[in-house]
């Protein structure tokens, strides 16, 4: 089985998703580094759940929906969440998930 097209279609959405997660890390890092912020809400573990609640509001916004995008299917909330939840985890998370299914896809190619 031929997965060159389902794998340029991977990279185009994680693409997208790495662009989203980088604007969302460097936007958030500003408001996690401002000196209000660590006075009143440093270290009570408030960055994932705002960093889940922002991402989100992009996926619903844009709207961008990860799994939708994969199997060219319509957006849902499920996909919108479970897209919300790779671009909380920063662009480095992103690049890793689509370092793991270019794997799983290369592996499934040649057995």
């Amino acid at each position: 089985m031929d997965f060159g097209p389902v794998l340029e279609n991977v990279a185009s959405a994680f693409a997208l998703l790495i662009a989203l997660s980088v604007v969302i890390e460097r936007g958030l890092a500003v408001v996690f580094n401002w000196k209000l912020y660590q006075k009143l809400l440093g270290g009570r573990g408030l960055k994932v759940p705002i960093a889940l609640v922002v991402s989100y509001l992009i996926a619903t916004g844009v709207p961008v929906d990860l799994v939708a995008m994969l199997f060219n299917g319509d957006a849902s909330v499920l996909g919108q969440v479970l897209t919300a939840g790779l671009l909380s985890g920063g662009s480095k998370k992103v690049a890793e998930t689509f370092g793991d299914i270019k794997k799983e896809l290369s592996a499934a190619n040649t057995g």
